[in-house]
């Protein structure tokens, strides 16, 4: 769509910003620069030496990691995945070596922006809802290729005119025919990204009488690009 087209170099600009914002925030706090998982070990294996994994073993591990909000604070284990996964949405994409070290290393940079995370997700495989409990056992030769999920994501940033970042969407996490484990996470988003865009501009104190200069600035700056 236009909306979402036009909006698409504001969107990537967020995610990238996300990528150097832990070494920014570590030079003014003098704090050290965010690094998640071992990032010495993830160079010297690919996803043609990982163990195979049971489909059931899979969805286990993705699911432990939603219990975490792995896509906000990076904590999950992510252990289901090959190093070189391809990570995709609407906006970006990249794999290769670290690729998953540089994902949690992104979304533990942009979580570390957020106040009052509320998330709700759910897990499917062909469409049979297993957020809480495992499918029957599936035989290997008939085991699905892929588990989605479909997730809903709200947080106010830690920003001067407080904005509330919300969205909606799904993950689907391709398995590898090789080994089971996760070579593709790629992300939809059911919000219009030009939506989301335009909404961080909005500051969440809804009170002008006791706006700040910065929620002012930016209130104003909303209604003119609404």
């Amino acid at each position: 769509s236009s909306s979402s087209s036009s909006s698409s170099p504001a969107l990537k600009l967020l995610w990238y910003l996300s990528e150097s914002l832990g070494n920014v925030k570590a030079a003014v706090l003098n704090e050290q620069p965010v690094v998640v998982g071992d990032t010495s070990s993830a160079s010297s294996s690919s996803s043609t030496t990982q163990s195979s994994l049971t489909f059931q073993e899979a969805l286990s591990m993705i699911r432990e990691d939603y219990k975490q909000d792995y896509f906000v604070t990076g904590q999950g284990s992510m252990k289901a995945y090959v190093d070189t996964c391809r990570f995709a949405d609407d906006f970006s994409s990249f794999q290769g070596e670290n690729a998953v070290n540089r994902f949690k290393t992104n979304v533990q940079n942009l979580g570390s922006l957020c106040d009052d995370v509320s998330i709700d997700w759910n897990l499917y495989v062909s469409d049979v809802d297993v957020t809480n409990e495992t499918p029957p056992k599936i035989d290997a030769d008939a085991a699905p290729s892929s588990i989605r999920s479909t997730w809903r994501f709200k947080a106010t940033l830690r920003l001067p005119w407080r904005p509330i970042l919300a969205a909606k969407g799904s993950t689907e996490h391709v398995l590898s025919p090789e080994n089971n484990r996760v070579c593709e996470h790629i992300e939809r988003w059911d919000s219009k990204p030009g939506d989301v865009i335009v909404n961080l501009l909005r500051p969440s104190n809804g009170d002008e009488t006791t706006m700040n200069t910065w929620e002012k600035i930016m209130l104003a700056i909303y209604k003119a690009v609404k």
